[in-house]
């Protein structure tokens, strides 16, 4: 009796590959697109809101997840968009560099009116570039390096995109 009676020897289990899964597929070409070829860095934020983040930029949703056990009294609800949670990033480090170019993929949290159902929970793709720009008209010019990298980031990960003209619904959102 005893574990040093037993005679070792390999277990004979085969192991089958698992299905392939498109989206997983789809954001590590994203990732390999916005970091290698953009230099693009990736950053992860948490999936709450920060509210004096979001009043303090006025993208404050009418709807959102209010959770029962925040982690802090600052983030009470799920975050509906990534991009407030970049520009907090911004705020924090852009004292120490002259230029900022980071990205997230991760998903956000869509309420869908039925307080008993979960939430529609898109991955989606936020980036962000904050950048001094010595230029004539920086916004233009920073303008075109974005059109840039959206068109380099869609040929990268095989769609196409088409742009038109249109304006901004929130004052952060202008280059």
């Amino acid at each position: 009796y005893g574990y040093d009676n037993i005679t070792p020897c390999q277990p004979q289990v085969s192991l089958a590959r698992p299905h392939p899964n498109a989206q997983k597929r789809f954001e590590r070409k994203a990732r390999r697109v916005m970091s290698e070829r953009l230099g693009f860095d990736e950053v992860m934020t948490y999936s709450f809101d920060s509210d004096p983040l979001l009043a303090k930029i006025d993208a404050t949703p009418d709807e959102r997840l209010t959770l029962k056990n925040p982690i802090s009294a600052e983030m009470t609800s799920m975050r509906t968009s990534i991009i407030p949670n970049l520009l907090g990033f911004v705020e924090r480090n852009h004292r120490a560099v002259d230029a900022l170019r980071f990205y997230e993929i991760g998903r956000i949290f869509i309420p869908n009116g039925d307080t008993q159902a979960l939430p529609h929970q898109p991955v989606t793709l936020s980036a962000v570039w904050a950048q001094s720009i010595a230029d004539s008209d920086p916004d233009a010019t920073l303008f075109f390096h974005l059109k840039g990298v959206i068109e380099s980031l869609t040929q990268g990960v095989g769609r196409n995109v088409r742009f038109t003209q249109g304006g901004v619904a929130r004052p952060w959102a202008h280059p």
